[in-house]
């Protein structure tokens, strides 16, 4: 069997177990917060924060107008798409003493979706900067949890609807050349 298709089965075996033991998850961080790291998650919970990692990468992707346009649109269509999703399945909050006030849905995690969203990008054009990102987006995406606004699954699910949009429309981008096209086209009107 391909490699592929084990980790396939190993992300669908982490959703079901995420949605399994969820209540347990978000009550054993709930229980044994300590007060240095209340103060580091909720700073990582804050949405600045991810706003300020998007222009980071807008600054950096200045000279490819083509990959800035694609993250924009994955950043938007990520936050359509799960905004979509909290609306329709409606899923509530975890029942503990949360660090930080919240006032949406809880399933999937928009700041999961949105912190793994440029992961796509950041592999492409800066390789060498991936594992730092992927560190720095698995500590927004846990931040969620350890604040007692979001179960495991949220995030898990989160964290895959972001990466697949942002990878889906960077394929998309590369094999059929869309912008330079639009852009083409747009010259000549």
């Amino acid at each position: 069997m391909d490699k592929k298709y084990y980790f396939y089965i190993v992300i669908i075996a982490a959703i079901i177990a995420s949605f399994v033991l969820d209540s347990k998850i978000v009550n054993l961080f709930a229980s044994n917060r300590l007060e240095i790291l209340n103060i580091m998650f909720i700073l990582f919970s804050n949405y600045y924060l991810l706003y300020l990692i998007i222009l980071v990468i807008c600054i950096l992707l200045y000279k490819h107008k083509n990959k800035i346009i694609i993250f924009l649109l994955s950043s938007l269509s990520t936050y359509l798409i799960v905004g979509f999703m909290k609306f329709i399945i409606k899923r509530s909050r975890p029942e503990v003493i949360s660090l930080v006030a919240v006032n949406t849905y809880s399933f999937p995690s928009m700041h999961a979706a949105i912190a793994f969203m440029p992961l796509a990008v950041i592999s492409k054009e800066f390789p060498r900067f991936k594992i730092y990102y992927i560190i720095i987006a698995s500590l927004i995406s846990f931040s969620r949890l350890y604040n007692g606004v979001h179960f495991i699954s949220d995030i898990i699910v989160g964290a895959l609807i972001g990466y697949i949009i942002g990878l889906g429309l960077l394929r998309l981008e590369e094999k059929y050349n869309c912008l330079n096209n639009f852009f083409i086209k747009l010259k000549n009107i």
